[in-house]
């Protein structure tokens, strides 16, 4: 939860919440002041409540025609369009009516763009996490901020100073938001592409030469070497000479001699090499008695 995105939802949260704790604090007062009456403060109400009543009827068409991030963003413009509207009212606090009914994309629309946001861009398992964090930020230390900054703004500033201050804040926070998210979407983009353009294996080192010839020496060596399974159940070989598990012959093998003679007359006239005894293999086997070998392969 530490990354960009996250950091600046919380700061935009924060801002609006303070815009938010501000109005909830000081608009009645400040329409009591122009000399509304008491009617007028309940009907302020009203009007919101009907109007984010039609917008959520409609949430699915806003969302899909702007997007979450664009209506978060637009509702700063909006909460600043509704402050300027009330400093400018003067003595027809009638005017209230219409900046209320704004209210439905400062706060419906605004927690459903922030409530699809969040779990777009929350971490599995961090979900409800990320929405109490949003909701705590704003209903909680948004608000007590709004209020504080704006009481003080009010007494040193006067109210419609300090409804013009709040509404440039929302203004500020709005922009910079929407310019935060849009250059790190068009950067992760220009990265994505450049990743996507490289070839596969050029990540690749290529191979030493030390490398190819154990390659080479691997391959050629199991290509040399046959499966036990194959010699013990393929049978007789396709040039006519029994497999070398299942021939017995009798081997002649004279002490000071390098060669043996392999004495079978099923075995065909196809040399020593055949039946797996060569030359080398006797050398190297050295045996110095005389007698008769059963299974006669001896193995280099």
């Amino acid at each position: 939860m530490r990354q960009p995105q996250f950091l600046s939802l919380f700061l935009f949260v924060l801002c609006l919440g303070s815009v938010y704790g501000f109005l909830e604090y000081f608009l009645f007062w400040y329409l009591l002041d122009l000399g509304a009456a008491n009617y007028l403060l309940g009907l302020t109400i009203s009007i919101g409540g009907f109007a984010g009543f039609v917008f959520l009827y409609e949430t699915k068409w806003f969302m899909d025609k702007l997007g979450p991030v664009n209506i978060i963003a637009l509702s700063g413009l909006v909460y600043c369009a509704r402050l300027v509207g009330y400093s400018y009212i003067g003595k027809h606090p009638l005017w209230c009516i219409p900046l209320e009914g704004l209210e439905a994309m400062t706060f419906h629309l605004l927690w459903v763009a922030v409530g699809t946001y969040g779990t777009q861009i929350a971490p599995r398992g961090l979900k409800p996490t990320v929405q109490s964090c949003v909701g705590g930020i704003y209903f909680g230390l948004g608000r007590s901020m709004g209020s504080l900054v704006g009481g003080t703004a009010m007494y040193f500033l006067g109210a419609e100073t300090a409804f013009r201050i709040m509404g440039g804040v929302a203004a500020v926070a709005s922009l910079s938001y929407g310019c935060f998210y849009y250059c790190c979407s068009s950067a992760a983009a220009v990265l994505s592409r450049a990743r996507s353009a490289s070839p596969a294996s050029s990540s690749a080192a290529p191979a030493s030469p030390q490398q190819r010839v154990a390659a080479e020496k691997t391959t050629s060596s199991s290509a040399d070497v046959a499966p036990p399974s194959t010699a013990a159940s393929n049978g007789p070989a396709s040039n006519g000479v029994p497999s070398a598990r299942e021939v017995v012959v009798k081997v002649d093998v004279q002490p000071d001699q390098d060669t043996v003679a392999v004495n079978d007359p099923e075995i065909p006239d196809h040399g020593v090499s055949d039946c797996g005894v060569t030359d080398q293999g006797a050398h190297d086997q050295r045996v110095h008695d005389q007698g008769v070998i059963d299974r006669g392969v001896i193995d280099n």
